[in-house]
């Protein structure tokens, strides 16, 4: 698994639409495509919706920096977007948000000495072409979610926060390599809710 200089930060914004509002979260999705395209510092996103909730989504982004982030929260067409999904058509949100510390293959997914300070703070995402068994993480103690890409089923992500690094490594020992296209981990340094906003930008929106 690769190391990173920094540059790269991952976001993961988890959305629950309101019973009848997915449709709309769509054409605001649809209308945002335009002012994203134009948007300095977005690597690369991808839309996913849950396996076993099939109310929620998750919208996967890699920036080039925090900066960029903050300007993609400050377009005004976001920004009115924001609105109208807190004000009316969201149920609950998640973000998170932090630096990707490792890329690449699950193998070597270690820190080091200094996993153990950050145990609580990371988050894995499992990148693989089929649904990765419960059982393997229930068995290291930890809580996948689990999502599909909208177009194509066989394009799964896995998320499950690290409370202890040891448990994340045996986990990579027991899972089938041949099935997982890639491995990352995130140091999250900003994680909130609709509901809780302690870590959450000074202005009541969304990233």
């Amino acid at each position: 698994m690769h190391k990173t200089d920094g540059s790269v930060i991952g976001l993961f914004f988890e959305v629950t639409p309101k019973p009848g509002h997915l449709d709309h979260y769509f054409t605001y999705v649809e209308k945002l495509k335009s002012e994203l395209s134009k948007q300095k510092g977005l690597l690369w996103l991808q839309r996913y919706h849950a396996l076993l909730d099939n109310n929620s989504l998750l919208s996967h982004q890699l920036w080039d920096h925090q900066d960029s982030i903050v300007a993609w929260r400050q377009n005004e067409a976001h920004r009115s977007a924001q609105t109208a999904g807190i004000k009316t058509h969201f149920q609950n949100y998640r973000i998170r948000i932090g630096e990707r510390l490792r890329h690449g293959s699950i193998d070597e997914l270690a820190l080091g000495k200094q996993a153990e300070s950050l145990n609580g703070k990371l988050l894995l995402s499992i990148h693989s072409n089929v649904l990765l068994p419960k059982a393997a993480f229930d068995d290291c103690g930890l809580i996948p979610s689990v999502f599909s890409t909208i177009i194509d089923p066989h394009n799964i992500i896995t998320l499950s926060t690290i409370d202890d690094m040891a448990k994340a490594v045996f986990l990579t020992k027991t899972l089938d390599k041949s099935v997982i296209d890639k491995a990352e981990l995130f140091l999250i340094n900003r994680n909130y809710s609709m509901f809780d906003r302690d870590q959450a930008p000074r202005h009541d929106s969304l990233e």
